[in-house]
């Protein structure tokens, strides 16, 4: 499935410093997460939630979540074999 793009523009915010600090921190610990992805997801759950139903809303939102590579070390984890399998 091919995604359009759309294009991108620049905005500042200002947000209470205790929201500042928790995006930091978790930004600190996923890697896989920039400041960008994290606004263009709570946009567009925001966009969602209140009504905007605009299929491009959905495709720019679910495109913001990132893809973490599968760790070698859940290979033969159990759990994530599970979770894998089709359900019967």
């Amino acid at each position: 499935m091919t995604i359009a793009t759309t294009p991108n523009i620049t905005t500042t915010v200002e947000i209470p410093e205790n929201l500042f600090t928790s995006l930091a921190t978790f930004l600190d610990k996923q890697p896989h997460w920039s400041q960008d992805r994290v606004m263009t997801a709570a946009l567009g759950m925001f966009l969602l939630n209140v009504g905007n139903c605009d299929r491009s809303i959905c495709e720019t939102y679910i495109s913001a979540f990132p893809v973490p590579p599968v760790s070698e070390n859940l290979v033969g984890d159990p759990t994530m074999v599970a979770l894998l399998q089709p359900p019967a």
